[in-house]
């Protein structure tokens, strides 16, 4: 829910939460207490997340405790600027294409690490963004993968047949 530092750093702000998680009932009343119903938006779950990250300037993803996000992958895939907090499966992830001062530590004052992560993000250059959406792209393609998985297997101690993996 939007703080009052980022309400004073950018008024008009709007905060859209996609999820259906455990949490989603104590934001939805704490949204409505803090006074925010007009710049909060719950969607629920959604299947068009290539839409909503489309619309947005900043994904955020808040998590304490992420081991691997697909949606942070499909954010900068997206080419969406991204501010992500977990664990060091995402420090690493955005330290390996170039956006490693995006990842929030999850301790100390949180929200304000939020914030500046969300300023740092917005004034990002368009053509860092691109290269590293270009660059996740390529390591996440399908073909990358399969390469991966057909080296990992002759790497196998003895080997696999070629008649396996064909």
């Amino acid at each position: 829910v939007p703080s009052h530092d980022t309400q004073h750093r950018y008024p008009g702000a709007e905060l859209t939460v996609v999820g259906e998680g455990p949490l989603r009932q104590s934001l939805i009343k704490l949204s409505r207490a803090l006074g925010h119903e007009g710049s909060v938006r719950f969607v629920g779950f959604s299947s068009e997340v290539k839409f909503l990250l489309e619309g947005a300037d900043v994904f955020v993803l808040p998590s304490l405790y992420e081991g691997q996000p697909n949606v942070l992958i499909e954010a900068i895939v997206s080419r969406c600027r991204v501010v992500a907090a977990g664990g060091a499966t995402v420090r690493e992830l955005l330290n390996e294409i170039g956006l490693g001062a995006f990842w929030v530590r999850n301790d100390g004052d949180f929200n304000s690490a939020i914030v500046e992560g969300i300023a740092r993000a917005l004034s990002l250059d368009d053509n860092v963004l691109q290269a590293a959406s270009a660059k996740l792209g390529a390591k996440t393609s399908i073909a990358h993968i399969a390469e991966s998985y057909v080296e990992f297997a002759y790497s196998v101690k003895g080997g696999l047949s070629a008649s396996v993996l064909t």
